[in-house]
């Protein structure tokens, strides 16, 4: 599935990319205009608020801080208004848990926490519902990713959201299982 940019961060992050690159085109190193284009319009950024299934809409997103947070949910407020929002939420035990589940939680619906694999740093779902400052009247506790977002989209009518978020480490447990097709209905990236 095409990963364009979405969100604001993106289109300030691309914003400043073409800056510095019409800066250093001043200088000896000369960038053409037509490269600058092409190299936005061929720009994909895996894992930040990219798309992996159309019905429900899944959106993976590894953004761990609340800076990251704070752009996720301007993003959930801007296109996804109206829309019942799951979250599949998964964290290292050193980030600011406490503080993004007050930018994110109050937003969804419905979240299944969850533990990347292999992680030794990762906290446990109970880990994070314990320093969990907002709590969502549904919370499920699930230790699999990948079972934690078949849940999600399970429970979703059409038109609703699932939203895997909090870990680079979590995006990349479920990429591995969509590149091995392990979870139905998924859009292999």
């Amino acid at each position: 599935m095409d990963t364009p940019l979405h969100g604001r961060f993106q289109i300030r992050n691309a914003t400043a990319a073409i800056v510095a690159a019409r800066r250093l085109s001043s200088g000896k190193l000369k960038i053409a205009r037509e490269d600058i284009v092409e190299g936005l319009a061929e720009t994909r950024w895996e894992g930040r608020l990219e798309p992996v299934r159309v019905c429900p809409l899944v959106v993976l997103d590894g953004g761990h801080n609340p800076a990251a947070a704070r752009e996720i949910a301007l993003f959930i407020r801007e296109q996804w208004q109206g829309r019942r929002v799951r979250m599949v939420y998964a964290s290292m035990r050193d980030k600011d848990i406490g503080e993004i589940s007050e930018i994110l939680f109050p937003l969804v619906e419905e979240i299944y926490l969850t533990q990347p694999p292999g992680q030794a740093r990762a906290a446990t779902p109970e880990e994070i519902l314990s320093a969990a400052r907002f709590r969502p009247a549904r919370v499920g506790l699930e230790p699999d990713p990948a079972k934690g977002l078949a849940l999600a989209c399970d429970a979703c009518a059409p038109g609703d959201v699932v939203l895997a978020c909090g870990s680079l480490s979590l995006v990349g447990a479920l990429k591995t299982v969509l590149a091995r097709r392990r979870l139905p209905l998924l859009i292999s990236v």
